[in-house]
């Protein structure tokens, strides 16, 4: 993110509103909070990072950073995070905003382990969900934790590509970002009538299981003090590895790690990954808080679980590349062309079946021609939907601006008003929105 300066000022403090859920599951993230902030102040978010940065946050963050902006680790439990929570606690006057964080979690975590995922991913069911209820839109902190893949309310695939435009949300925060609405097309990216998906997925336990993991491990956020005081992480594997009869080369072969890792987890001079923690506990079939507070009592050998296909993380040397089910690749396609199925392009199955989209028109040339027809029709159906709902939120603001103006004794001009649509990020400098603008202003100066 490029921090821009705007004409409009800052006011100093900021709004402290309360944070969403926070020590529960459904915590917000914090860098869905500082979004919640600049649209009530009408700012871009970048104004509001610009004055975090100061004082022994920014120069903290600096020293560990540079000029580097990492906002995917804003959500985390590193110096970043630690630097934008103390930044926006100064600038809001609470004290309670690193709880939107994993910072409480930091005795738990490898020091250099990256948690949170680089880009913005959501759960269309949730927010549609907060849209229906009359609830605050907000982006949840167990979506930036990047082992976890699916909702662990809806079970659904939490979603990084816009379904109006197609772009993937490669960032976790943008200067202009809404909550609940797409970064680039401001489409609204609630969706409650979501299909599953057509083929099998091998990884559906194991994802489940992570989540399920991680929401249970945001539901103890309280009592992290006194888990961290009673966890010893080598005690607590060398316990386990007896209790199942496991041995550290079968432990290594099932995360496909090496043995001397293993071996520097059981002496204590390496803490493992979360993922790799999660992993263990997915293996022996136990859950975090039991193998957090030593509780082995279901461990048995013969209910090893093996890992499914890329779990893990890790590609060993000499590792092949998995076999593709070319027959469920053209069962997508033929689901897509009989409308069972619906995806914005050819490129976005092949993300899903992790081929180059050139494979996929080399082999199902017809098929592919067909299905990008169709997806080229619900892409503009969607787009048409998102500027409708646009249109009509612009008009609705830009008839109240004008009887405000109006009773404050001042002419509605277009151009002013245009410039007010432009702070309150309900319009852009395009030729359809002042075309709107325009029109608005003609009929309601002529009733």
């Amino acid at each position: 993110m490029t921090i821009k300066t705007d004409h409009v000022s800052l006011r100093i403090p900021l709004p402290p509103m309360q944070p969403i859920g926070a020590n529960t599951a459904r915590s917000e993230k914090l860098t869905a909070y500082l979004t919640r902030i600049a649209l009530a102040m009408h700012v871009p978010a970048g104004r509001i990072v610009q004055h975090m940065m100061t004082g022994s946050a920014g120069q903290q963050y600096a020293d560990a950073f540079g000029d580097r902006q990492r906002h995917d680790l804003a959500n985390s439990h590193g110096v970043c995070a630690d630097a934008w929570a103390e930044g926006l606690n100064k600038l809001t006057g609470r004290y309670d905003l690193d709880e939107l964080t994993l910072l409480r979690w930091r005795p738990l975590f490898g020091k250099r382990s990256q948690l949170t995922t680089v880009g913005r991913r959501w759960c269309p069911r949730c927010l549609e969900e907060d849209l229906k209820a009359r609830r605050v839109v907000y982006e949840r902190l167990i979506w930036s934790i990047e082992p976890v893949k699916i909702c662990p309310w809806h079970g659904c695939q939490l979603k990084t590509i816009c379904h109006a435009c197609g772009r993937i949300h490669r960032y976790e925060l943008t200067v202009r970002q809404v909550p609940g609405f797409c970064s680039y097309c401001h489409a609204w990216l609630g969706n409650s009538t979501i299909r599953s998906e057509m083929r099998p997925n091998p990884n559906d336990a194991y994802d489940s299981f992570v989540a399920r993991t991680f929401e249970e491990l945001l539901d103890l956020s309280v009592e992290i003090d006194r888990l961290a005081g009673q966890f010893n992480y080598a005690k607590t594997l060398h316990n386990l590895l007896t209790k199942t009869g496991a041995t550290q080369t079968s432990l290594s072969k099932m995360l496909e790690l090496s043995v001397s890792t293993v071996s520097e987890w059981l002496t204590g001079s390496a803490v493992p990954s979360p993922r790799n923690t999660v992993n263990i506990c997915y293996c022996f079939h136990i859950s975090l808080t039991d193998f957090m507070t030593n509780r082995l009592t279901g461990c048995h050998s013969h209910a090893l679980a093996e890992l499914p296909p890329g779990a893990s993380g890790t590609r060993k040397k000499g590792h092949h590349r998995r076999h593709l089910n070319w027959p469920d690749i053209k069962a997508y396609l033929d689901a897509i062309n009989t409308h069972d199925a619906v995806e914005i392009s050819v490129e976005a199955i092949a993300r899903k079946f992790g081929v180059a989209s050139t494979q996929i028109r080399f082999y199902f040339p017809e098929e592919c021609r067909i299905a990008s027809q169709i997806c080229a029709k619900h892409r503009k159906m969607e787009q048409s939907k998102a500027r409708a709902i646009h249109d009509t939120q612009l008009k609705a603001a830009v008839e109240t601006e004008i009887w405000r103006l109006v009773r404050l004794g001042r002419p509605p001009i277009p151009k002013r008003i245009m410039q007010t649509m432009i702070e309150k990020r309900l319009a852009t400098d395009k030729r359809g929105d002042r075309h709107i603008i325009a029109a608005s202003c003609g009929q309601l100066l002529h009733q």
